[in-house]
């Protein structure tokens, strides 16, 4: 597995194809405008922390705009890399976004902050 930081070794990148749809199916959802958390908790493990980035299907998305929605989301995760460890218990995690056209950086970095302040507290109510 990859490390979304280079010196993190605790938050790693999702890619398996299996492991998006089972937390698709399985998964708790936690909105906040256009940006979606989808989080699926493993009890047990070694603490580790995979986040996936996707982009739900549009008719006016190219691939061009898709990745870089993509990479957007992936920078909003590292500018709160550290609200995800300290905040995060081990699991698998995808960041989604669910808009209809291409949003600016602020703007989704906002989201994905809101979307995981949402996911912490019913985290720790579990």
């Amino acid at each position: 597995m990859k490390p979304l930081k280079k010196n993190n070794k605790r938050v790693f990148i999702l890619k398996k194809n299996t492991s998006f749809k089972k937390i698709f199916s399985l998964g708790l959802s936690f909105s906040s405008g256009d940006i979606v958390l989808m989080a699926l908790f493993r009890a047990g493990e070694l603490g580790l922390v995979n986040i996936g980035f996707a982009v739900a299907k549009r008719p006016s998305f190219n691939s061009v705009k898709k990745n870089r929605i993509k990479r957007l989301l992936k920078e909003a995760v590292l500018k709160n890399i550290g609200f995800v460890n300290e905040n995060f218990s081990s699991g698998d995690y995808i960041v989604l976004y669910n808009g209809s056209y291409t949003p600016s950086s602020a703007k989704i970095s906002h989201g994905v902050l809101s979307a995981f302040k949402k996911l912490a507290p019913n985290k720790l109510n579990t």
